[in-house]
């Protein structure tokens, strides 16, 4: 991106591509539907940053808990392996894979991460700007995430293991993780290999 977005939650200066986020890879029996939980994707990336901009429908948002415990309430997740080629084929996580977890509070209005793998590293990470907006289905997410925090120093041609997903609880008294959707229709946390891919490119 020539020009960094605002990270304010405002989607309306995006105009890359749209990705799905509609696989449902965890609690099946509870999904009703993709006005229950499900998102659009827009990606973007510069020298400093990798963006998210994404379109959540949710007709309830519940997000009560904090830490280490966010996955239990509704929130964003990116899977990121930055040694792609390295460990190809290995389905076990390693220190150069990592999962963010990116939290609107229960406001919608008071961000915070979670880093969790690698757990060496474990903790919420400074320098991740976070904004969202309440729409009528659901809300926004847009997220800069510096790729220092992957230690990464991003090329145009790059692949990496990749995965966006969204949590979804409508327990509003109760912090726990109902359902999930994702961009990897078979994706496994501990296993990279079920992850897909994000591939750099300079227009």
């Amino acid at each position: 991106m020539t020009v960094p977005p605002l990270i304010d939650g405002n989607l309306g200066e995006w105009t890359s591509a749209t990705y799905p986020v509609i696989a449902v890879t965890y609690g099946q029996a509870s999904y009703q539907g993709p006005a229950d939980l499900s998102a659009s994707l827009m990606l973007g990336w510069d020298q400093s940053y990798l963006y998210l901009a994404l379109h959540v429908l949710d007709n309830k948002y519940v997000q009560n808990a904090s830490g280490d415990q966010i996955f239990k309430g509704d929130h964003v997740e990116v899977l990121l392996d930055r040694d792609l080629n390295g460990d190809f084929s290995d389905n076990k996580l390693n220190n150069d894979d990592y999962q963010l977890g990116l939290s609107l509070g229960s406001d919608l209005k008071s961000p915070t991460n979670y880093l969790w793998y690698p757990s060496e590293m474990k903790g919420i990470k400074p320098g991740v700007l976070l904004a969202g907006i309440s729409t009528t289905d659901g809300y926004t997410s847009e997220a800069a995430i510096p790729w220092q925090l992957f230690q990464v120093e991003p090329r145009s041609g790059e692949i990496f293991g990749f995965a966006i997903s969204v949590s979804d609880n409508d327990q509003v008294d109760k912090n726990v993780q109902e359902k999930v959707v994702s961009t990897a229709p078979d994706r496994q946390l501990s296993d990279p290999t079920t992850w897909g891919n994000l591939y750099l490119v300079r227009p």
